[in-house]
């Protein structure tokens, strides 16, 4: 093997671990220096930096960031700084005891973690646009889930015309069922006699004891809130706890809203 396919080898070999060195958290730099340190063994900055190709200046600053890490120890011979690497199973060993003390911690940052996702998330959108993408939100709940609606649906289907016929459609297709309490509906009984094929359920509350203007869905961890009075705006709140208390309070008005059969006044 001649002597520069020697060099190229080591070269490449150098690269590597330099790139195995800032995995574990030193800079390239850091890295170098380190290398050389191993390399040289007692060695001034002047040397280091020579070895390592790096600025003197640079040297200073890298070889202090080494210390703190305790990967690096400077002493002195003869009143002048000399630096020596720590020995690489001593730094392999260290990084070893950093991972198992975060894996003993680890319990702890996912209890933090999960107060973190026990806050509400909140989303706002705003125009026809911005209703479409709050209908195309709930249709990503898994299939055989279930949507609960207080609607005002004349008002929608006013203002999203088709886009309403063709979310019931991919809806079904999904098998979403939905449970609907509906007000201001002039088209109630064609709705209802496609219930069954639309996989819903509906019943009526009278809409001039009730002046609702818009809808809110309740469907997994999520309650959308829309309003069609004035401005056409919405929001999502993502939070368990909102949904299930906004599903209580569906349940209740489920209760109390009538029966198709029962001819409401709408």
């Amino acid at each position: 093997m001649t002597s520069y396919n020697q060099y190229v080898i080591i070269y490449d070999n150098m690269e590597n671990i330099i790139d195995e060195l800032k995995n574990i958290g030193l800079t390239k730099n850091e890295a170098k220096i380190y290398l050389a340190s191993l390399e040289l063994g007692k060695a001034s900055v002047l040397e280091l930096s020579k070895l390592a190709d790096i600025k003197r200046p640079t040297a200073y600053l890298t070889l202090y960031g080494l210390q703190e890490k305790g990967i690096v120890k400077e002493i002195k011979q003869n009143g002048k700084s000399k630096y020596i690497a720590e020995n690489p199973k001593i730094v392999i060993n260290r990084q070893k005891r950093k991972i198992k003390y975060l894996e003993e911690f680890l319990p702890q940052l996912m209890g933090i973690a999960a107060k973190g996702e026990e806050k509400p998330k909140i989303k706002f959108y705003e125009g026809k646009d911005g209703i479409v993408n709050i209908y195309e939100d709930n249709l990503l709940e898994p299939k055989e889930s279930e949507l609960l609606a207080f609607t005002s649906a004349q008002d929608l289907y006013n203002i999203l015309g088709d886009y309403m016929h063709q979310h019931i459609k991919r809806r079904v297709k999904r098998k979403i069922h939905a449970r609907t309490i509906v007000t201001n509906y002039e088209n109630f009984p064609e709705h209802f006699y496609h219930a069954k094929t639309e996989l819903r359920s509906m019943r009526a509350i009278e809409s001039r004891d009730f002046l609702f203007k818009g809808e809110i869905n309740i469907y997994g961890n999520k309650v959308s809130i829309i309003s069609l009075k004035k401005e056409i705006i919405g929001l999502i709140v993502e939070s368990n706890q909102v949904a299930n208390n906004m599903r209580a309070i569906f349940e209740l008005a489920w209760r109390g809203a009538k029966d198709f059969d029962q001819s409401p006044t709408i």
